[in-house]
């Protein structure tokens, strides 16, 4: 065998065993406001630009190959919410809504329900952000768990039903 054959063979085999950037596996739990995000995506994006992400399902992700380093997150989600009736325009399904909302309203003055239908949880746009969410770590390598606990944002504070 010849220096060259084995220089090459030696290549070969350093770009086959895989080394490339470091990555690791990184789970947890996401919630909003103190409850689970039923369904969403997680994303995690490291300072050279290489991405990760993960389905979020009852609260719970598993990323297995976050990159190490520092990452800034991106977390969109929130509960299941029903499609638009067929040939229903937005505005006429947001028309619709507010006379539910009038007539469960009514209801609970007069006592025919108890308490008004908890609202869908929503995670807002912010977190769906990398660069307004506020929300980054350091990625270790191994695996790791990392929970992600949303706050409300102040001005859903002042809109929160009480």
């Amino acid at each position: 065998m010849t220096l060259r054959t084995a220089c090459y063979g030696g290549f070969l085999l350093l770009l086959l065993s895989g080394c490339g950037p470091a990555t690791a596996g990184v789970s947890g739990k996401v919630t909003y406001a103190g409850e689970p995000v039923a369904r969403g995506t997680i994303a995690m994006l490291s300072d050279d630009g290489r991405v990760a992400q993960s389905p979020i399902k009852d609260g719970i992700y598993s990323i297995v190959d976050a990159p190490v380093g520092h990452v800034v997150v991106a977390i969109n989600g929130g509960d299941p919410v029903p499609p638009l009736p067929p040939a229903t325009r937005p505005e006429q399904y947001a028309e619709m809504k507010k006379k539910e909302l009038e007539k469960l309203k009514k209801d609970l003055a007069e006592g025919k329900i108890k308490e008004l239908p908890k609202e869908p949880l929503i995670v807002p746009l912010q977190y769906d952000d990398t660069k307004r969410s506020g929300l980054g770590f350091e990625v270790k390598p191994g695996k790791q768990t990392h929970n992600f606990d949303l706050p409300r944002l102040p001005e859903e504070e002042k809109e929160k039903p009480k």
